[in-house]
């Protein structure tokens, strides 16, 4: 059309990966809502909420999803368990000293002792599990960048991420993410 600039391959991979994360964000909810009986209740609720809404304290029970949908997994066990959506999977690497201090993509300032991450496209703030897959170990942290900027990587972390990670010395290693 006339007075419209086409999109750059960027920009339409962009919108693309919003929308994949949209769609997988909307499927565990879905899939959230039909473990708890069609009611998407709070993940976290402290005793002191429950005491006062009169209700008794939730029982810890463990349990294990077979569905048929393999990336949809029980992560925790207890009274906060909920399924979590594998999102993607690739290499991951971290970023530490020489950007400390520094403002990020989001306009906050970087602090590498955070449990924080840069990635290409999820929305800053979102919560992704991060898991070593030859490891199993994991780490949560909080999108507050964008990166990074090697080809084949799909996250960056802190060096506190990736010191809990187990992959501070490797420099990378292979994961997946998870959307809790």
């Amino acid at each position: 059309m006339r007075g419209e600039t086409p999109l750059s391959r960027s920009a339409v991979r962009a919108g693309l990966g919003c929308l994949a994360v949209s769609l997988a964000l909307l499927l565990a909810s879905a899939a959230r809502a039909e473990l708890l009986g069609g009611v998407a209740a709070p993940t976290e609720m402290s005793g002191p909420v429950n005491a006062q809404a009169g209700l008794a304290p939730a029982q810890g029970v463990d349990t294990l999803m077979e569905d048929a949908a393999a990336s949809v997994k029980v992560v925790r066990s207890g009274a906060d368990t909920v399924p979590a959506t594998e999102i993607d999977r690739g290499k991951v690497s971290w970023y530490g000293g020489r950007f400390h201090g520094r403002r990020t993509a989001s306009g906050e300032r970087f602090d590498m002792h955070e449990l924080t991450a840069a990635h290409k496209t999820l929305p800053f703030g979102t919560r992704v599990t991060v898991r070593d897959l030859a490891s199993g170990k994991e780490v949560e942290v909080r999108i507050n960048d964008r990166g990074p900027h090697v080809r084949g990587r799909i996250i960056d972390l802190s060096r506190a991420a990736a010191l809990a990670l187990g992959v501070l010395h490797a420099g990378e290693a292979a994961v997946a993410l998870l959307l809790p």
